[in-house]
C-alpha cells in the first residue's frame, strides 16, 4: 500500500505561515515570504497580479489562455503551460513551437 501523505509531512517539509487547513482557500504562504496564489484565467488577472513565474495548467480548455499568456510574458521570468490535447489556442501553439 502507497505512504499516505498528510499535512504534517508537508507542514515539516515546507514550513507555511498556518497551518494547511488555515491558509486562505487560494494562496498559500510560506514561513521564507514565498506564496503560491490561486488566480482566475484572463489577461487582467494576470496584469493585475504581476507574478514572478506562471503554471497554467489544462490551457487547451481556457478560453482565455492566449490572451493570459501574453499578458504574462513581459511580467514573468517562468511559464509553464500544460495540457491534455485538445483544439484551440494550446495546440496551435505547441505545433507552432514544434
Amino acid at each position: 500500500m502507497p505512504k499516505r501523505f498528510t499535512n504534517r509531512t508537508t507542514e515539516a517539509s515546507v514550513p507555511c505561515t498556518k497551518p494547511l487547513k488555515e491558509q486562505a482557500a487560494l494562496k498559500l504562504e510560506f514561513a521564507n515570504g514565498s506564496r503560491i496564489v490561486g488566480i482566475p484565467e484572463g489577461a487582467d488577472q494576470i496584469r493585475s497580479f504581476h507574478p514572478w513565474g506562471l503554471l497554467m495548467d489544462e490551457a487547451a480548455f481556457q478560453p482565455e489562455a492566449g490572451e493570459a499568456y501574453d499578458a504574462a510574458v513581459p511580467v514573468c521570468q517562468k511559464i509553464i503551460v500544460v495540457s491534455s490535447a485538445g483544439p484551440g489556442w494550446f495546440a496551435d501553439f505547441v505545433n507552432d513551437i514544434v
